[in-house]
Protein backbone atom coordinates (compact mmCIF):
# COMPACT_ATOMS: atom_id res chain seq x y z
CA UNK A 1 0.00 0.00 0.00
CA UNK A 2 1.44 3.37 -0.99
CA UNK A 3 0.85 6.91 0.22
CA UNK A 4 -0.34 7.88 3.67
CA UNK A 5 -1.69 4.46 4.71
CA UNK A 6 1.67 2.88 3.81
CA UNK A 7 3.59 5.57 5.66
CA UNK A 8 1.49 5.02 8.78
CA UNK A 9 1.98 1.26 8.54
CA UNK A 10 5.75 1.73 8.30
CA UNK A 11 5.82 4.17 11.23
CA UNK A 12 3.71 1.92 13.46
CA UNK A 13 6.02 -1.04 12.75
CA UNK A 14 9.12 0.69 14.18
CA UNK A 15 8.00 1.53 17.71
CA UNK A 16 10.59 1.68 20.49
CA UNK A 17 9.84 -0.10 23.76
CA UNK A 18 9.38 1.76 27.02
CA UNK A 19 7.28 4.73 28.10
CA UNK A 20 9.04 7.99 28.79
CA UNK A 21 8.22 10.27 31.69
CA UNK A 22 7.04 12.99 29.28
CA UNK A 23 3.85 11.30 28.13
CA UNK A 24 0.37 12.26 29.31
CA UNK A 25 -2.28 9.51 29.41
CA UNK A 26 -5.42 10.93 27.80
CA UNK A 27 -7.71 7.87 27.92
CA UNK A 28 -6.95 4.71 29.88
CA UNK A 29 -10.32 2.97 29.56
CA UNK A 30 -8.38 0.09 28.01
CA UNK A 31 -4.98 0.02 29.75
CA UNK A 32 -3.70 -2.42 27.10
CA UNK A 33 -4.28 0.25 24.42
CA UNK A 34 -4.45 3.65 26.12
CA UNK A 35 -4.36 6.95 24.26
CA UNK A 36 -1.41 9.14 25.20
CA UNK A 37 -0.10 12.59 24.22
CA UNK A 38 3.54 13.58 23.94
CA UNK A 39 5.02 16.66 22.26
CA UNK A 40 1.53 17.75 21.12
CA UNK A 41 0.81 14.49 19.25
CA UNK A 42 -1.20 11.40 20.17
CA UNK A 43 -0.36 7.70 20.12
CA UNK A 44 -1.30 4.43 21.83
CA UNK A 45 0.46 2.58 24.67
CA UNK A 46 0.14 -0.62 26.65
CA UNK A 47 0.21 0.66 30.24
CA UNK A 48 0.52 -2.78 31.79
CA UNK A 49 3.63 -3.74 29.82
CA UNK A 50 4.82 -0.09 29.78
CA UNK A 51 5.43 0.04 26.03
CA UNK A 52 4.37 2.16 23.10
CA UNK A 53 2.09 0.40 20.61
CA UNK A 54 1.68 3.19 18.03
CA UNK A 55 3.92 6.25 18.00
CA UNK A 56 2.59 9.72 18.73
CA UNK A 57 2.08 10.83 15.12
CA UNK A 58 -1.61 11.80 15.28
CA UNK A 59 -3.08 15.29 15.74
CA UNK A 60 -5.92 13.63 17.67
CA UNK A 61 -6.77 10.06 18.63
CA UNK A 62 -9.79 8.39 20.19
CA UNK A 63 -9.95 5.03 21.97
CA UNK A 64 -10.34 1.79 20.05
CA UNK A 65 -13.95 0.64 19.83
CA UNK A 66 -15.11 -2.45 18.01
CA UNK A 67 -11.58 -3.04 16.67
CA UNK A 68 -10.99 0.41 15.13
CA UNK A 69 -9.91 3.85 16.39
CA UNK A 70 -10.54 7.30 14.95
CA UNK A 71 -7.38 9.36 14.39
CA UNK A 72 -6.79 12.76 12.80
CA UNK A 73 -3.84 13.71 10.64
CA UNK A 74 -3.11 16.93 8.78
CA UNK A 75 -5.42 16.04 5.89
CA UNK A 76 -8.30 14.66 7.97
CA UNK A 77 -9.76 11.68 9.80
CA UNK A 78 -9.06 7.98 9.37
CA UNK A 79 -10.09 4.81 11.18
CA UNK A 80 -7.13 2.58 11.95
CA UNK A 81 -6.75 -0.97 13.20
CA UNK A 82 -4.61 -1.87 16.27
CA UNK A 83 -1.51 -2.22 14.06
CA UNK A 84 -1.91 1.36 12.81
CA UNK A 85 -3.11 0.39 9.33
CA UNK A 86 -5.66 2.76 7.78
CA UNK A 87 -8.93 0.88 7.28
CA UNK A 88 -11.48 3.63 6.59
CA UNK A 89 -10.83 6.96 4.89
CA UNK A 90 -12.97 9.56 6.71
CA UNK A 91 -11.37 12.67 5.20
CA UNK A 92 -14.76 13.80 3.81
CA UNK A 93 -15.98 14.53 7.35
CA UNK A 94 -15.26 17.38 9.78
CA UNK A 95 -15.85 15.15 12.83
CA UNK A 96 -15.90 11.40 13.38
CA UNK A 97 -16.76 9.48 16.55
CA UNK A 98 -15.70 5.91 17.41
CA UNK A 99 -17.84 2.97 16.36
CA UNK A 100 -20.76 2.21 18.62
CA UNK A 101 -23.06 -0.71 17.87
CA UNK A 102 -21.49 -1.04 14.42
CA UNK A 103 -22.00 2.60 13.38
CA UNK A 104 -19.85 5.73 13.70
CA UNK A 105 -21.36 9.20 14.08
CA UNK A 106 -19.98 11.58 11.42
CA UNK A 107 -20.56 15.21 10.50
CA UNK A 108 -19.76 17.41 7.51
CA UNK A 109 -19.73 20.44 9.82
CA UNK A 110 -23.44 21.17 9.65
CA UNK A 111 -25.34 17.84 9.52
CA UNK A 112 -24.84 14.48 11.24
CA UNK A 113 -25.27 10.92 10.02
CA UNK A 114 -23.65 7.50 10.43
CA UNK A 115 -21.21 5.28 8.56
CA UNK A 116 -20.75 1.53 9.02
CA UNK A 117 -17.52 -0.31 9.82
CA UNK A 118 -16.70 -0.50 6.10
CA UNK A 119 -16.97 3.30 5.72
CA UNK A 120 -20.27 3.18 3.81
CA UNK A 121 -22.91 5.76 4.67
CA UNK A 122 -25.49 3.80 6.66
CA UNK A 123 -27.72 6.71 7.73
CA UNK A 124 -27.55 9.90 5.61
CA UNK A 125 -26.29 13.19 7.00
CA UNK A 126 -29.63 14.83 7.75
CA UNK A 127 -29.69 15.69 11.45
CA UNK A 128 -28.61 19.01 12.96
CA UNK A 129 -27.57 17.06 16.07
CA UNK A 130 -27.11 13.37 16.88
CA UNK A 131 -25.46 11.17 19.49
CA UNK A 132 -23.73 7.83 19.07
CA UNK A 133 -25.87 4.72 19.41
CA UNK A 134 -26.45 3.27 22.85
CA UNK A 135 -28.72 0.31 23.52
CA UNK A 136 -29.96 0.37 19.93
CA UNK A 137 -30.99 4.03 19.86
CA UNK A 138 -29.38 7.39 19.04
CA UNK A 139 -30.80 10.77 20.05
CA UNK A 140 -31.34 13.10 17.06
CA UNK A 141 -32.64 16.61 16.61
CA UNK A 142 -35.28 17.11 13.94
CA UNK A 143 -36.30 20.74 13.57
CA UNK A 144 -36.46 22.13 17.08
CA UNK A 145 -37.31 18.82 18.81
CA UNK A 146 -35.36 15.72 19.82
CA UNK A 147 -36.28 12.11 19.33
CA UNK A 148 -34.60 8.75 18.78
CA UNK A 149 -33.70 6.63 15.77
CA UNK A 150 -32.82 2.94 15.61
CA UNK A 151 -29.77 1.49 13.83
CA UNK A 152 -31.71 1.28 10.55
CA UNK A 153 -32.34 5.05 10.71
CA UNK A 154 -36.06 4.71 11.46
CA UNK A 155 -37.65 6.99 14.04
CA UNK A 156 -38.37 5.15 17.28
CA UNK A 157 -41.18 7.54 18.08
CA UNK A 158 -42.12 11.11 17.30
CA UNK A 159 -39.54 13.82 18.11
CA UNK A 160 -41.30 15.53 21.02
CA UNK A 161 -38.53 16.42 23.49
CA UNK A 162 -36.70 19.69 24.09
CA UNK A 163 -33.62 17.60 25.00
CA UNK A 164 -32.87 13.86 24.75
CA UNK A 165 -29.90 12.07 26.32
CA UNK A 166 -28.33 8.70 25.56
CA UNK A 167 -29.86 5.50 26.88
CA UNK A 168 -28.02 3.77 29.72
CA UNK A 169 -29.36 0.74 31.55
CA UNK A 170 -32.66 1.03 29.70
CA UNK A 171 -33.30 4.70 30.58
CA UNK A 172 -32.59 8.13 29.11
CA UNK A 173 -32.93 11.61 30.58
CA UNK A 174 -35.16 13.90 28.54
CA UNK A 175 -36.63 17.39 28.93
CA UNK A 176 -40.04 18.57 27.83
CA UNK A 177 -41.75 21.88 28.64
CA UNK A 178 -39.12 22.75 31.27
CA UNK A 179 -39.47 19.40 33.08
CA UNK A 180 -36.59 16.92 33.24
CA UNK A 181 -37.34 13.21 33.67
CA UNK A 182 -36.28 9.71 32.60
CA UNK A 183 -37.97 7.55 30.02
CA UNK A 184 -37.59 3.82 29.44
CA UNK A 185 -36.82 2.11 26.16
CA UNK A 186 -40.34 0.75 25.94
CA UNK A 187 -42.13 3.75 27.44
CA UNK A 188 -45.71 3.65 26.15
CA UNK A 189 -46.39 7.23 27.18
CA UNK A 190 -43.72 8.52 24.78
CA UNK A 191 -44.02 5.65 22.27
CA UNK A 192 -40.30 4.85 22.27
CA UNK A 193 -39.76 1.45 20.70
CA UNK A 194 -36.75 -0.71 19.90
Amino acid sequence: MNGLPGLLRDLSGNVPDGLSDGIEIVDDENPRCAVFRCDGRFGYADLQDRRILLQNIYLDAKPFREGLAVVRLEEGFWMIDPRGHCRIDCRDYRSVEPLSEGLALVSDGSLYGFIDREGRRAIPLRYVFATSFREGLAAVRIGDKFGYIDVSGELAGPPVFDYAGCFRNGRARVEKNGESFFIGRFDRKWQIRV
